[in-house]
Formats: structure tokens, C-alpha cells, sequence
């Protein structure tokens, strides 16, 4: 039969139609798929954005609320009404964000005395927390490092938490160490985990990433010509490439709280039986300094109606619970294998005060302290206390832990922190702490803390193995050196044995806010109160 192909051509072109229209039929498909994934994505970075916000206008909103109250100058009940009132209206307004009062929950419940200022908030939002602090402490609980002069970060640091500076901030990859000389060593910059907000009152950062050239000569004097100014808006880039963290420059200028050691001492002598006193409007620190040694020379024996006792020697101070201070006259060298105080009770020196154990075991240490001269801690020691001391501090040739080794886990919410908070009038020198230990022990080597010094601060991390849970602060100038790796003694120098996790840091400084909950009768007040910020948690 003769083959027919009529209407073959038909067919042919309906197959093609049918392609085409199913390809096209997959084309809008994963057009409309895509359209949808990006209208989420848009939907999910706005509902980010819109939270983010949301807990910018609601710190902004507490911190007006605050300073325009005058809230320290009120009762307490006053206080708590004006709170509440706040709280309500803004809880009523639909601002997409609600503020909950914490104060009284059972996480902060016994922690806050009634009669003290501080409250606990939190700002909720649709996708993140917050916690802030209203509370008559000093601004500088806020950062992890900082200074209101100059701050210089040698070396590579680990930081948590927030960084301040007033005049200036200088940032390296190389850290200065004494070895019978002044020596330096390259490393790397300093490296940050979390959101980390960076003030420098001035704008005035510099930068020093120079590799085999040291960013200092002999004498630690910086060498100019490496040394470049660094645009704030690049702050990012100032921090090791490793950082996990985020460098978010901060522009806005706050009312910065300051610190009157002086003042705070004079205050803790009469809450601890002393007869009040006052100093003169232009007596010099030092003025001021021999007005309190001359109060406490007055004291020549116990007074059992003021509750002060004068001791010999430190043992067994915990048998007199009545008293309300502890005097000792001169200069002390304290090798004792504990103190234990209670809380409200003070140990006054009335000198210079060392702090060595010689032997074997460790020194426990739990109290409030009072020293007139020098402060010098040696030897193997642990502390739950507040310091006060009217001369300078050091820190040397230490291996020192949180109370009894038993540092509490961040992420566990049982006990109370133990604390070291060591405020000094004069400079502040922390070196060879924790000396040549591997840097994969620093959590059995922690102090949970804050240190602070009214002038100077010098703090050596290449040898040393230093990790603080809390902040160190400086009014006057601060300069921190830390090595990233381990480092050994040879006799005539140290070896160096780089490593490149930033976990690895010899020094990590961790901001931890809620830490003066817990010695907060031990801290100095302030005149006015001051909003401390946590860091955003999501939810």
C-alpha cells in the first residue's frame, strides 16, 4: 500500500505546542516559587529590622525615662510608682514592643536589697530580648575594656563585650613584654565575638598591621610610620579576619557616670562603725588620702559600741559576727590558708597589704577590703570580694582562680556568682598571672570581675594566661598585650608557639552586667542613676 501521510504535520505541531506550553507552565511556576521565597526573605529581614528598631526605641524611651525623673533623688515608693505608671503606658501603646519588670522574679528575687535603686527590665519584641539595668552604679560596668583617656590593644585579645574610649583608641598586631628588657612580638590583631559596639569619644582611631617590622622600637615608642589613621565606619576591618563577631561603631555620646574612690571609702568607713567626716571642695587626693589615715590613727582600741575591732592577725575572723569591721594598724603581710567575712562586715588595712600564699595550698579570700597604701597579690589565691585601695595595685607572679575554683557556668542559672571587684586609686599593673599555662586550661583559670583604677592600667598577657568575666577600666591610660598561642620560659627569653584559634587568645575579657547584682552593697553609688544594656538575645 502507498504510504499516507497527510495530517503528519499536525501532529508535529500540536507535540511542540504541548512542549512548549508545559516549559512554560514551569517557567512561571518557578517564577511565582521564587517571587514567594523572596517575598518571605524581604518579609523575614524587615520583621528583623522592624525588631531591631523596636528594641532601639524602647532602651531610648527607658534611658528618658530615666533622666528625666531625677529617680535617685526620690523614696522608694515613689520610685516604684513612677516605674510602674511608665511601664503600663507603654505596655498599653501597641509600639511593638512591651517592657516587663523583672526585679521581683525569682531569677533576681533576694539578690537587689529593698532599699537600693537598681531594677531589672525586659524589652520584648516579635523576634528578639533584651535586659537593661536601672541602677545607681558607674557607667564603666558597661564595657568589657575602656578608658577615658587612651586605650591600646597590643596583640590579639579576645573580647566580649562592648569597648570605650574617650581620647583615643590604638589597636596592633604586636605585644609589648618585659624579659630583664622591653621586647615585642608580632601575633595578630585583636579578635571579638558577639555584636560589639565600639565608642571612641574623639573618633580617633589608629592602626598599626605590620608584618616582621614592630609597631614599637626598643623603648615601646610607636613607630610612626606604620601607624595609620582608621576610619571609624571601618572599625570591622580593625579586628582579626577571624572574629566572630560584628564591630558596630557607636556615634551616639552618652552621660558618662564616673567613679570617686575617695568618696566611696569615706562612705564604707562610716557604714562600718567610723565617725562621719568630710573632706574639704579642693583637697588633692592625696589631701584627701591622709584625712582617712588620720581618722582611722584616731582608733587605738576596739569599740565594741561602734562594732569596730582591731586585730593582730587575720585568722579566724569569721567567730566575730557581731562586729561590723575589722582594723588593721600598719603595713600587712596576710599568708593565711582563708578569711571569711559577712557581707555587711569590712576589713580595713591601715597600710600597704600583700596578699601571698606561700605554701602549697591556696589562699581563699571572702570579704570587703579597705587599704589605704599599695595592694600587691601573690602567690596561689582565690576572691569573693570588693577592694578598695587608695594606692597603687599589682598583680604579679599570681595564679589566680574565681572563689574556691568553682567558677559558675554562664549558662547555668542556680548560686550566686562569686565576685572579685578590685577598685584602686593608683596604677593598675597585672603581669606573669596564671604564667606559661596552656591556653586550653583558661576556664580553670577565670576571675569573674572587674577591675578598675583611677589612674593608669598596664596589663601583660603574653606569658601570662588571664580570662576575665566582667571588664577592666582605666580613667586614665590603658594598655593591654596578649599573645595568641602558648608560650614558654627558655632562661633568657620566652618561646613562642603561635596558634591560629582566636580561642586561643592568652587574654579574654568577657562583659558580664548582671555580675554587681551580686556585691551591690559592696559598689559604689552614684549621684544619679545610669541604664545598663545587655546584650540581644534572640528569641
Amino acid at each position: 500500500m502507498i504510504n499516507n501521510e497527510r495530517g503528519s504535520s499536525l501532529l508535529t505541531v500540536m507535540l511542540v505546542f504541548v512542549i512548549f506550553t508545559t516549559l512554560g507552565l514551569v517557567l512561571i511556576t518557578a517564577s511565582i516559587g521564587g517571587a514567594k521565597r523572596t517575598e518571605i526573605r524581604m518579609d523575614e529581614v524587615t520583621d528583623n529590622l522592624s525588631s531591631l528598631a523596636y528594641l532601639k526605641e524602647a532602651v531610648a524611651q527607658i534611658q528618658s525615662f530615666v533622666d528625666r525623673e531625677s529617680l535617685s533623688t526620690l523614696p522608694i515608693n515613689e520610685y516604684d510608682d513612677k516605674l510602674h505608671s511608665f511601664l503600663s503606658s507603654i505596655n498599653s501603646s501597641n509600639l511593638g514592643y512591651t517592657i516587663e519588670n523583672l526585679t521581683l522574679s525569682p531569677e533576681y528575687i533576694g539578690k537587689i536589697r529593698s532599699e537600693d535603686y537598681t531594677r531589672v527590665l525586659l524589652i520584648n519584641t516579635p523576634l528578639y530580648k533584651q535586659k537593661i539595668y536601672i541602677t545607681a552604679m558607674p557607667s564603666f560596668l558597661k564595657y568589657a575594656l575602656g578608658s577615658r583617656a587612651n586605650l591600646t590593644m597590643n596583640g590579639s585579645p579576645l573580647l566580649k563585650g562592648n569597648i570605650y574610649a574617650s581620647e583615643s583608641l590604638h589597636i596592633s598586631n604586636w605585644a609589648n613584654y618585659k624579659y630583664n628588657v622591653k621586647k615585642s612580638r608580632e601575633t595578630t590583631l585583636p579578635a571579638i565575638e558577639d555584636t560589639v559596639e565600639v565608642t571612641v569619644e574623639s573618633d580617633q582611631i589608629y592602626l598599626c598591621e605590620s608584618t616582621g617590622t614592630p609597631c614599637y622600637d626598643h623603648e615601646w615608642k610607636k613607630n610612626d610610620f606604620l601607624w595609620k589613621q582608621w576610619n571609624p565606619k571601618d572599625i570591622q576591618s580593625a579586628f582579626s579576619k577571624d572574629s566572630e563577631g560584628t564591630a558596630v561603631y557607636k556615634t551616639e555620646k552618652e552621660k558618662f557616670v564616673d567613679v570617686d574612690i575617695h568618696e566611696t571609702f569615706r562612705e564604707k568607713m562610716m557604714e562600718s562603725g567610723f565617725s562621719p567626716f568630710s573632706f574639704g571642695s579642693s583637697n588633692t587626693s592625696e589631701d584627701k588620702t591622709n584625712i582617712i589615715v588620720s581618722e582611722l590613727n584616731k582608733k587605738t582600741v576596739s569599740d565594741p559600741s561602734e562594732g569596730v575591732k582591731i586585730i593582730n592577725d587575720f585568722n579566724n575572723l569569721d567567730s566575730y559576727s557581731n562586729q561590723k569591721s575589722f582594723l588593721y594598724q600598719g603595713d600587712a603581710n596576710i599568708d593565711t590558708e582563708d578569711i571569711q567575712l559577712k557581707s555587711d562586715q569590712w576589713l580595713i588595712i591601715n597600710g600597704d597589704a600583700r596578699f601571698e600564699s606561700k605554701g602549697l595550698n591556696r589562699m581563699d579570700v571572702k570579704g570587703n577590703i579597705l587599704i589605704t597604701g599599695n595592694l600587691e597579690i601573690t602567690g596561689k589565691l582565690s576572691f569573693e570580694s570588693v577592694i578598695y585601695v587608695l594606692g597603687s595595685t599589682k598583680l604579679k607572679n599570681v595564679n589566680i582562680t574565681c572563689y574556691q575554683n568553682k567558677c559558675k557556668d554562664e549558662n547555668t542559672t542556680n548560686d550566686e556568682d562569686a565576685v572579685l571587684i578590685l577598685m584602686t586609686e593608683g596604677d593598675l599593673e597585672i603581669s606573669r598571672v596564671n604564667k606559661f599555662i596552656d591556653v586550653m586550661n583558661k576556664n580553670e583559670n577565670k576571675i569573674k570581675g572587674y577591675l578598675y583604677t583611677s589612674s593608669k592600667a598596664d596589663i601583660y598577657a603574653v606569658g601570662s594566661l588571664l580570662t576575665i568575666d566582667g571588664g577592666i577600666f582605666s580613667k586614665n591610660n590603658l594598655t593591654v598585650n596578649s599573645f595568641r598561642g602558648n608560650t614558654e620560659d627558655n632562661g633568657s627569653d620566652l618561646d613562642f608557639k603561635p596558634n591560629d584559634a582566636k580561642d586561643a587568645s592568652r587574654l579574654t575579657i568577657s562583659n558580664n552586667k548582671k555580675l554587681f547584682l551580686n556585691q551591690a552593697q559592696g559598689l559604689p553609688k552614684v549621684d544619679s542613676l545610669t541604664v545598663i544594656v545587655d546584650r540581644i538575645e534572640k528569641k
